[in-house]
């Protein structure tokens, strides 16, 4: 195990999991700079340009970073990519440890927390027409990772979770809200937000504050589902698509 961290931490992080990009950078008391990309495409080309003007911002240069986090989803295959190899390359060039940071535990460790009368489900866009989301409760996850359909959205909640009610986080927030209360489930409110660099950059940091290994927290993808590049192919003998 890693020893408390004392020296200065400049903790730059990179998320592109969401329906934007995102960059920030956290020092050992919290968040300190961050830009975004209001855009769900073309990340990989301008991802280094929110990393330049976040810098500047943080009054750093890139040889003061310390540490590199990268937002690792679940949501956007692409966005996902784009954020590891940047946070990859960087740790690489740099000679700093790259942290792999849970885009929906971010999210929940960042959002203001109902209490402990209401578990927490936080959701982003899977953009496949529906939603990734997990449920929390007093800071630890109490469902695997899940992705439903708008219209089976409620069906799955139901199926994971009866204890509490339930404050919403995360990307359409509110509908999820409304559509869990007609669908029977208790709510306690909702927050909007999405996947961002701020959530990722102070993640990170209260890791590395506490002396965690990176090694614990690969920069690998969370995928949900395995991704299927192309048309499925169809066998020549029996006509089913493989």
């Amino acid at each position: 195990m890693m020893q408390k961290m004392t020296q200065k931490i400049y903790a730059l992080a990179v998320e592109a999991s969401g329906r934007s990009a995102s960059v920030a950078v956290a020092d050992e008391a919290g968040v300190i700079s961050t830009h975004h990309r209001q855009a769900q495409h073309d990340h990989a080309q301008h991802i280094m340009a929110l990393v330049e003007t976040c810098l500047a911002d943080a009054a750093i240069g890139a040889g003061a970073v310390t540490h590199i986090a990268a937002g690792c989803g679940p949501g956007s295959f692409t966005g996902i990519r784009t954020a590891i190899a940047t946070a990859k390359g960087m740790g690489l060039g740099l000679a700093v440890p790259v942290y792999g940071i849970g885009s929906l535990a971010a999210l929940y460790q960042a959002a203001e927390k109902p209490g402990a009368a209401a578990q927490v489900l936080v959701a982003v866009d899977s953009r496949r027409a529906g939603y990734f989301a997990r449920v929390y409760d007093n800071g630890k996850a109490i469902t695997p990772l899940f992705e439903a359909s708008k219209p089976e959205f409620a069906k799955k909640v139901l199926a994971e979770v009866k204890a509490k009610p339930l404050h919403v986080i995360g990307h359409d927030s509110q509908l999820l809200a409304d559509m869990l209360a007609q669908a029977g489930v208790a709510v306690a409110g909702a927050t909007e937000t999405d996947a961002n660099a701020s959530a990722i950059a102070d993640y990170a940091r209260g890791l590395i504050v506490a002396g965690k290994s990176p090694i614990s927290y690969p920069p690998q993808a969370h995928y949900h589902t395995p991704v299927l590049l192309g048309d499925k192919k169809a066998d020549k003998k029996t006509g089913k698509k493989t």
